[in-house]
C-alpha cells in the first residue's frame, strides 16, 4: 500500500491512502458504467457488465438460441367451422356436432381433448390446458384434428392443422395461428 504523508502547519500530519482511495474511486466509476457498452440481445439484461439471459437464450450477449426440451400446449382456440359435412348434410341429424380434438405426431395417436357436446359450428370455443394432454417434442410435426363424435365407431373429420412448434432461428412464438385454430404454447428449457 502506498501512503503519502503530508505535513500541514501546526505539526499535525495527515496521511492519505492515495492508492486505496484511487482504487475505490476507480471501482465505483467502472461499476456505474460497466453496462454502457454492453448490448444484451433477446431481452437479456446487463448486470455488472455481464448479460443475464432469459432461459431460451445463452452466450456472452444472449445471442444464441437454446432449443427447448419440450413444448407444452396451453390452449387451443377453435374458430368457427363449416356447418355441414363434406357431403352437404348436417354433422349430426338431430343436434349440433360433438366436437373434440385428436392429436397425432408422426402419424401416431397421442391423445384427445375432452368432448364438447352440441357445439354450434359458427362460434369460437377454447380448449384449455386441463382439456389437453399434450407436451410434445419441439422438432416433431403435430397434427391437430377437429373431430365430430357420433358413435365409438363413427367419427367425422371436421378440419385439421399441422403444427411444428419450434424451428431454429424462428424465435419462440407463444401463439401459432392457422386457418381454423390458434395454438398457445410455452417452452420448457433445460
Amino acid at each position: 500500500m502506498i501512503q503519502l504523508a503530508y505535513d500541514i502547519p501546526g505539526g499535525k500530519q495527515i496521511k492519505f491512502l492515495v492508492l486505496t482511495l484511487a482504487f475505490a474511486l476507480l471501482c465505483f466509476l467502472s461499476a456505474c458504467n460497466s453496462c454502457e457498452d454492453v448490448n444484451c440481445q433477446n431481452d437479456g439484461t446487463c448486470l455488472k457488465g455481464n448479460c443475464e439471459c432469459p432461459p431460451q437464450y445463452w452466450g456472452a450477449f444472449c445471442g444464441e438460441e437454446k432449443p427447448p426440451e419440450s413444448v407444452i400446449i396451453q390452449s387451443i382456440i377453435l374458430g368457427p367451422f363449416r356447418s355441414t359435412a363434406p357431403n352437404g348434410l348436417p354433422w349430426d341429424l338431430t343436434s349440433e356436432p360433438d366436437v373434440y380434438l385428436a392429436f397425432y405426431q408422426d402419424n401416431q395417436f397421442m391423445g384427445a381433448s375432452n368432448m364438447l357436446e352440441n357445439e354450434a359450428p359458427g362460434r369460437t370455443r377454447t380448449f384449455s390446458a386441463g382439456d389437453l394432454p399434450i407436451e410434445i417434442n419441439p422438432n416433431d410435426l403435430l397434427q391437430v384434428r377437429v373431430m365430430d363424435y357420433d358413435t365409438p365407431s363413427e367419427r367425422e373429420l371436421i378440419l385439421f392443422e399441422y403444427f411444428k412448434p419450434y424451428s431454429r432461428g424462428g424465435a419462440f412464438p407463444m401463439q401459432w395461428v392457422g386457418a381454423g385454430m390458434s395454438i398457445n404454447v410455452t417452452y420448457k428449457h433445460p
